[in-house]
């Protein structure tokens, strides 16, 4: 795998698009992605732990976007 991290996928291949990760660590950081390039896109937010050894751990808070929402099928 590629690690723990919060990917950005496109809603309907799955592929990653881009992906963030932080230091190893309980401290929370902020991290802006810039989604210009994405425009249009249907995406997904994607939390991934692929961590193959030790322990993974993700904290998520204070997501932010602007857009609107597609239904759920």
């Amino acid at each position: 795998g590629k690690g723990t991290r919060v990917a950005l996928c496109d809603a309907e291949s799955g592929e990653e698009l881009m992906a963030t990760s932080g230091p190893a660590g309980a401290q929370m950081r902020r991290f802006v992605l810039d989604v210009g390039q994405l425009r249009g896109k249907a995406l997904v937010l994607r939390l991934v732990d692929d961590a193959e050894s030790g322990w993974g751990h993700l904290c998520f808070d204070d997501f932010s976007a602007a857009g609107k929402r597609l239904p759920t099928p």
